[in-house]
């Protein structure tokens, strides 16, 4: 019978810089995976059935590799040794901080707790344990029950934002970049879990278009640009924002990154330019030649005439080869005419 997890095996994470990869090697650890990690390297998960899963730890992920990863550690963990329970992802959760849509795809796919049923028994745990019935006072003419007003907590809509997108940055170092999403709104409700909707639909009093993960809203806004609804994506996303919410004041470009300003264009004129006048006739230099043979001279030193008689002998020397090459081959013909009417 497997053994119920409710508790967090201690495990040394602080090289971590991924609140999602810390919370997926913390549930390994819990459900009998052996991690090895040496610092400034990939965590390595082992399984009972000797499945390797790597984790990186040296930068963010997105949603895609999260629930990749939390798959592999849910098909591989020995469910016959080990059950995983809605308290041991609680505690993760509390200790890890990973991001609302991280919360979620733990709770669901480990545990199958959905996000209504998560904030349903959020409210139970704060309402308390049920109330008994009391017996009523003999010396009162009414129980106290119905002396006492009822008092209910009131249901608090959730809170509609911006979504912000991360565009540059990093979470190592604490300075992180964004900028206020055209298409997507976040629906934030008081138990810390999230939604997203689509701003179009939602400013416009169409039906709520809801999803679980940002990119998710996407393929559905395009159709909204396609009607010609709403705008093309500017390539200017507005204004920036650090992760505290405050506004980057934008710094003027310097002068040789600023564009240049627009000059009007110069009219065609109506009648064709004149064409440029002929270059002068060349002259003769007197004692051209005299000068072109010292030049000669001086890059030949001396050897030019040499240099043309030893051409001219080989020309000479070619010339006879090929006379005897001609004679050799006349001489073959007649040897083999010779030779064939001697056959």
């Amino acid at each position: 019978m497997p053994i119920r997890v409710s508790d967090i095996r201690p495990i040394d994470l602080t090289g971590v810089h991924d609140d999602g990869m810390k919370s997926l090697t913390m549930l390994a650890n819990s459900l009998g995976y052996h991690v090895v990690w040496r610092t400034g390297q990939p965590i390595k998960l082992y399984a009972a059935d000797q499945t390797e899963i790597i984790i990186p730890t040296e930068t963010s992920i997105n949603a895609n590799v999260f629930q990749s990863k939390l798959n592999q550690i849910i098909t591989h963990y020995d469910a016959g040794s080990y059950e995983p329970t809605i308290e041991l992802i609680d505690k993760i959760i509390s200790n890890c901080k990973p991001n609302p849509d991280q919360q979620r795809l733990m709770r669901l796919h480990i545990t199958g707790e959905t996000a209504e049923e998560h904030r349903e028994r959020v409210k139970q745990a704060k309402a308390g344990p049920a109330e008994h019935k009391r017996h009523p006072d003999p010396h009162l003419t009414q129980p106290i029950g119905d002396v006492l007003p009822k008092v209910e907590e009131p249901d608090v809509a959730p809170e509609i934002r911006p979504h912000m997108v991360h565009f540059g940055g990093s979470k190592k170092d604490n300075e992180q970049y964004f900028y206020k999403s055209l298409s997507v709104l976040d629906r934030i409700y008081p138990d810390g879990t999230i939604d997203y909707l689509c701003k179009f639909c939602y400013e416009n009093g169409l039906p709520d278009y809801v999803v679980a993960a940002p990119s998710h809203i996407g393929t559905h806004y395009a159709q909204h640009r396609r009607r010609g609804e709403v705008p093309d994506t500017p390539a200017n996303r507005g204004d920036t924002y650090r992760s505290d919410g405050s506004r980057v004041e934008r710094r003027r470009a310097p002068a040789s990154r600023r564009a240049a300003p627009v000059l009007p264009l110069v009219e065609r004129r109506a009648e064709p330019l004149p064409p440029p006048p002929p270059p002068p006739p060349m002259t003769p230099v007197e004692g051209a030649a005299e000068m072109l043979q010292a030049i000669r001279a001086l890059l030949d030193s001396g050897q030019s005439d040499e240099r043309e008689q030893y051409i001219a002998d080989l020309e000479a020397n070619n010339a006879k080869l090929m006379n005897r090459i001609e004679k050799l081959e006349s001489d073959l013909r007649a040897l083999k005419d010779i030779l064939g009417g001697i056959s």
